[in-house]
């Protein structure tokens, strides 16, 4: 994960610059006036491209060790999968009884195992302490 952002509107190839010559061009009579900076932040995502879903040990500088609960790394598709991720963390957070005693469909299980943020072993690594660090300070 990096947490730069593209700051360049210099570029005749920036897609924002690309956006507004065709708004002003489809909306000739609205006031346009000059921009004055543009934005974007990075999507951040994951080496094999799906997000991370669940709960990761966090040590801090101090090295007091904490629980957290992450759903981050989504890339591109945030806004899309946002719902799914969000119904796998509800569920890893707050099992209903049948849950708890382990009745998930195989699907929902495959899906929670596919996200889990330790499954490239207990090496959450530097992308998971990158995150842990930018969120807990």
């Amino acid at each position: 994960m990096n947490n730069e952002c593209i700051n360049d509107s210099s570029n005749s190839n920036n897609p924002t610059k690309r956006i507004l010559e065709h708004l002003r061009f489809v909306l000739p009579n609205l006031m346009w006036r000059e921009q004055r900076a543009t934005w974007a932040g990075l999507r951040p995502m994951t080496p094999d491209n799906l997000p991370y879903v669940g709960k990761v040990q966090w040590k801090n500088d101090k090295g007091n060790e904490s629980n957290v609960w992450v759903c981050c790394g989504h890339g591109a598709t945030g806004w899309t999968s946002a719902m799914g991720t969000a119904d796998v963390l509800s569920t890893l957070i707050f099992p209903t009884e049948n849950e708890k005693n382990g009745l998930l469909s195989k699907e929902k299980k495959k899906l929670i195992d596919s996200l889990n943020p330790n499954r490239f072993g207990n090496n959450f690594g530097t992308l998971g302490s990158f995150v842990l660090d930018s969120i807990l300070g």
